[in-house]
């Protein structure tokens, strides 16, 4: 009986030892295969056998007790305790050949477990880069506005000597730097802007200029002003922003000059005249409801009786509300 139990476990073992050899050449030259399908054969074949070696194992008597032993590299077979003393004592061949099986088993496990790891493709970490998608530079992020805006825009202005055409003949007046309000209000839609504009405006005389001769003068010029606003608003980064826009209407002037060393009437002109502007500011957006801006605008005001036309020149700071 246990002659024939001994033989065919040598036999596992001697072909244990084998494919144990051949699984270390599939772990070594896996590189040189020329088809991944040799390699699968491979690990199907070495299942197999472990599986009939398990059953083989599986038929041995149960009564056979073994000495002890090192320490199992594999935790599912448990340790047996040298202390027990079995009645008829085990052969040793017999146990140094079951040993060597569990040994060539563990050996087999922890190569299938390598060629597993190794056959597992391991997913591709391809970083996504929103930025490869559009060139640097050519998208531009539009700031969020409301459906309404209003400007406010106080400033300074100023302009050059205004001629007028008093009785004696054609003088110029030299100005203070004036003062300037204005408000705007209407509708957004998408980058553009369209609505109407009021202003006041008012600068002060301080010489009467005839050739020759200069003499101290009092007196200004009032205006209020009716218009017709249209803007466009150009986004260059988050925060900034460039508004250009254009304004024509009517303005209602009120002109007066005084000499002051001379007993001469008051010059006095009213009435209403054509009134264009063109502006550009540079805004800076503190939130998606506020932004300060500082600007420049050229006006034309047409001339009053005998009061030539005057160019003015403002720089206006304030703010934008989209509403």
């Amino acid at each position: 009986m246990i002659r024939r139990i001994h033989l065919p476990l040598l036999l596992r073992s001697f072909q244990m030892f084998v494919f144990t050899s051949l699984l270390v050449s599939v772990s070594t030259g896996q590189e040189e295969l020329s088809a991944p399908l040799d390699r699968a054969n491979h690990i199907n074949e070495l299942k197999r056998q472990i599986i009939q070696i398990k059953k083989d194992l599986q038929t041995l008597p149960q009564n056979i007790e073994r000495p002890a032993v090192a320490p199992a590299r594999s935790s599912t077979i448990p340790a047996v305790s040298s202390k027990k003393v079995s009645p008829n004592p085990p052969d040793p061949k017999r146990t140094a050949a079951i040993i060597e099986v569990k040994d060539d088993l563990h050996l087999i496990r922890q190569g299938l477990l390598k060629l597993q790891g190794e056959n597992t493709p391991k997913p591709s970490k391809q970083k996504i880069s929103h930025e490869s998608n559009f060139p640097m530079g050519s998208v531009i992020k539009v700031r969020q506005r409301g459906n309404y805006f209003l400007f406010i825009n106080p400033g300074i202005a100023f302009t050059k000597d205004r001629e007028f055409v008093a009785p004696g003949g054609p003088a110029l007046l030299s100005t203070h730097n004036g003062k300037v309000f204005s408000m705007a209000f209407g509708g957004q839609l998408g980058s553009w802007t369209l609505g109407s504009e009021i202003s006041f405006r008012r600068l002060a005389y301080k010489n009467f200029i005839v050739p020759g001769s200069t003499y101290d003068a009092t007196g200004d010029s009032n205006s209020y002003s009716l218009a017709l606003y249209g803007g466009y608003d150009l986004s260059v980064k988050q925060s900034w922003n460039i508004h250009t826009a254009l304004s024509l209407g009517i303005s209602k002037s009120d002109e007066r000059i005084t000499l002051t060393h001379f007993t001469v009437p008051t010059y006095a002109a009213s009435g209403s005249h054509f009134q264009g502007s063109i502006r550009m500011a540079l805004e800076y957006a503190f939130s998606d409801l506020c932004a300060a801006h500082v600007g420049y605008r050229f006006t034309y005001l047409d001339e009053l009786g005998d009061f030539d036309s005057m160019p003015i020149n403002q720089f206006e700071f304030g703010l934008r509300l989209n509403l």
